[in-house]
């Protein structure tokens, strides 16, 4: 049943809150009908059964099956979901009563509610509310008497199982109703655990490797939705280009952001090409774009600057990306610091948004010294990475046509309907389908 907390860990990580003008670094917004669409999550369960209720022990197996859905609910310091499992239980199960065992089957319709609560420290669970309405039907009576006495006492045992029907039905709810509380008990210790680790691993250690702390992380959701924003108090930034009315998945993010983490967590490391061009590949395919070419296999690498080893600028529909490197190697040989700058134009088509590069610029970096040995491997250098990179980043993208990405779900059908790089923010916009 808690399966989906996982999903919703890694949902948050992408998320960021905009309902107030943001010193922030970036925010993002998730919407009511998103989460009732891509986040439910169908059960298919079997489990034993076993139950003591007043006079009656009743064993078998039980399957659950239906769909758990998600609800916003009103908090400002943390998101609050109501979790919802809708379905049918069918129990096949023998009932022990003294010397009888009555065998039935039992049909209920379940609805099964429980609140979990998200916030910067961990994710907690409220107690469950359960409703079952169960209907039995007799299958056989067993007693392991003599001949004529079995016969005797299963008549009259399926006289009276038929002459109350309500008391039959009664029971099998309640049985019904201890079954799943026992079960959501027994469970919620356990998957509430390894939810809260998950969450550490795959959201508050990455942010805080990148020197965010959790209380620069804030969630909150509402009516609407579910959000979260990232703040970084930096002066001077403008404020950003609003969020659409009735979008389903708002991002916006500050560049400022993106150079803080990129130089936390990129300063003085190696990029080696081979590793690139698989991650490259593997974001390709999730995105369904064509994988890149790579007509020169030979092994490749750049040191990046410990300071300032990667710089976004996000100005007039244009995404500016420069990558200050210290050295460069091809194969064996070295090759001096240059920077390469990478230019990628958002435009607005007949059909929806795409991205245009333009051809990679490499270049010495201004403090350079300048002689001819080190002009010509320079320049060596320069026709491997502009070759590179224009085979490795495909010149055109169709952003309407983007897969959503990881850990958004793909089966939720939409499409982005803005696009936007202005006064340093990059604002991107998703719609469900409707």
């Amino acid at each position: 049943m808690f399966r989906v907390l996982f999903f919703l860990i890694a949902l948050i990580s992408a998320i960021v809150r905009a309902e107030e003008p943001l010193t922030s670094g970036a925010d993002a917004v998730i919407s009511r009908d998103f989460l009732r669409t891509a986040v439910s999550q169908p059960v298919d369960k079997i489990s034993p059964l076993s139950v003591s209720i007043d006079k009656y022990r009743v064993l078998g197996m039980g399957h659950i099956s239906g769909s758990i859905s998600f609800e916003p609910l009103p908090a400002d310091d943390r998101i609050r979901l109501q979790m919802t499992l809708t379905g049918q239980a069918i129990g096949c199960d023998r009932t022990l009563v003294r010397s009888l065992q009555v065998h039935t089957l039992d049909r209920s319709e379940l609805r099964v509610r429980q609140e979990l609560l998200v916030s910067p420290t961990g994710i907690e669970a409220g107690p469950p509310a359960i409703e079952a309405s169960a209907r039995s039907q007799l299958l056989r009576i067993e007693t392991h008497k003599p001949p004529l006495r079995d016969l005797l006492v299963r008549g009259v045992a399926r006289a009276k199982f038929r002459a109350t029907p309500a008391q039959n039905d009664q029971l099998a709810t309640a049985v019904s109703q201890i079954a799943l509380t026992e079960e959501v008990e027994h469970d919620a210790p356990e998957t509430l655990a390894a939810a809260n680790r998950t969450f550490r691993e795959k959201l508050l250690d990455p942010l805080s490797a990148t020197g965010i702390s959790a209380n620069q992380l804030h969630l909150s959701s509402s009516a609407k939705g579910i959000s979260a924003r990232l703040d970084y108090s930096l002066p001077g930034r403008k404020q950003p280009p609003s969020l659409s009315d009735g979008i389903d998945v708002g991002l916006r993010v500050h560049q400022d952001s993106v150079n803080q983490i990129a130089q936390r967590s990129l300063a003085g490391s190696t990029v080696h090409g081979q590793e690139l061009e698989k991650l490259l590949n593997r974001l390709y395919q999730l995105m369904n774009v064509a994988p890149a070419r790579i007509p020169d296999g030979r092994p490749w690498s750049i040191v990046l600057a410990k300071k300032d080893p990667m710089v976004v600028r996000f100005e007039r529909n244009q995404i500016e990306l420069t990558i200050h490197g210290e050295e460069y190697s091809i194969g064996a040989e070295k090759y001096p610091a240059s920077d390469i700058v990478l230019r990628f134009s958002i435009q607005q088509t007949a059909k929806g948004w795409r991205t245009l590069r333009q051809f990679p610029s490499v270049t010495a970096p201004s403090q350079a010294a300048s002689n001819k040995d080190m002009d010509r491997r320079r320049l060596a250098l320069i026709v491997f990475l502009a070759k590179k990179l224009a085979d490795l980043i495909p010149i055109e993208i169709d952003v309407t046509n983007l897969r959503l990405p990881p850990p958004l779900p793909q089966t939720a059908k939409g499409q982005f309907t803005r696009a936007l790089a202005s006064d340093g923010w990059l604002l991107l916009e998703w719609q469900l389908a409707r």
